[in-house]
């Protein structure tokens, strides 16, 4: 794994890469990091980003992430439902902007 995906911010751990998140939830089921993320950001915070939830494809489904950005922590759910939370760690504001994940096809609005 890439030690610059997620690496220290004085207190906190800073995710640079989305790839880090996709590693974290295939990595007790398969290596294959081609597949494809999918990302909702939920708008729930009156307006503003509330969770963001991040999904892997596949069949059956590989797992999945819930990120806070209120409380700073990320929650991966591997296939079997084993749960890891990562405390202290936030996404780089950049990573989440509507314009960065409509560029690259991922946000799914319901």
């Amino acid at each position: 794994m890439n030690t610059n995906k997620r690496k220290m911010d004085g207190n906190n751990y800073l995710v640079n890469d989305l790839d880090w998140i996709k590693e974290q939830i295939l990595k007790t089921y398969v290596s294959d990091l081609n597949r494809e993320m999918f990302i909702h950001a939920d708008k729930s915070n009156y307006s503003t980003l509330g969770y963001v939830f991040f999904s892997v494809e596949g069949s059956p489904p590989k797992g999945c992430a819930v990120y806070s950005p209120e409380h700073e922590y990320i929650i991966i759910i591997d296939a079997w439902g084993k749960t890891k939370k990562y405390k202290n760690t936030t996404i780089k504001k950049e990573l989440l902007t509507d314009d960065y994940l409509r560029r690259l096809k991922i946000l799914k609005k319901l």
